[in-house]
């Protein structure tokens, strides 16, 4: 294993530019104008098409000044950047032994407990086979279960794949019934899978058009 034993670097961050883009001219424009069309930050009501255009264009200046100050940040921090990748990089040299042996590991146990899985089946069958009474299977059944009983951390889990013709209305039933599956997960896509399809309308579904308010920059 090797050691990176280095002196604590100095990054020299210039936070001024942040500072110096958030006073900038465009941003406290930005605030100066919000501040005439909002109390705490909630917009005055648009009763007429003057308010609508200006409040749209108080929109485009404060997204501006979001971005500008977003980018000078995004210069100021490119020092921390780049150290961080540094040390995740010195990070991922030392951890990466004792991770290749954690896997390892874990598949030397796991094939241990296969292992005994199969022997264990085996002796079963052999005791059923072998047994003269049922106190003798009992008791040799019992034995055979306490010798298996050290393994930990070893589960099963259930799945499901397909394997023939599947009747789909009796999966979405239970899934829906368990509640496993929300009925707006299937909805979000299906008015783009209509159209693509050419299909018009399905049995108790509605599709309608929900308004929503974009600006373009």
């Amino acid at each position: 294993m090797h050691t990176h034993m280095n002196s604590i670097a100095k990054i020299q961050i210039p936070i001024q530019n942040l500072y110096a883009a958030i006073n900038s001219p465009k941003v406290l424009q930005a605030h100066a104008l919000i501040d005439t069309m909002s109390i705490d930050g909630d917009c005055f009501s648009v009763s007429n098409v003057s308010d609508y255009n200006n409040t749209s264009q108080a929109i485009k200046e404060a997204n501006d000044a979001i971005k500008a100050i977003e980018e000078a940040r995004k210069i100021v921090t490119i020092p921390i950047d780049q150290y961080k990748k540094q040390l995740i990089n010195i990070e991922q040299e030392a951890t990466e032994p004792l991770r290749a042996f954690i896997a390892s590991a874990k598949s030397k146990m796991l094939e241990y407990t296969n292992e005994l899985d199969r022997k264990h089946e085996e002796d079963q069958k052999r005791i059923k086979e072998q047994a003269k009474s049922m106190a003798a299977l009992t008791d040799e059944l019992a034995e055979v279960s306490i010798q298996h009983s050290h393994i930990k951390g070893i589960r099963s889990i259930r799945k499901a794949r397909i394997n023939g013709e599947v009747d789909w209305v009796t999966v979405l039933g239970v899934l829906f019934s368990s509640g496993n599956l929300k009925q707006q997960t299937l909805l979000t896509g299906l008015p783009k899978a209509m159209q693509e399809l050419g299909l018009e309308q399905i049995a108790g579904i509605e599709i309608y058009e929900e308004k929503i308010q974009t600006i373009t920059r």
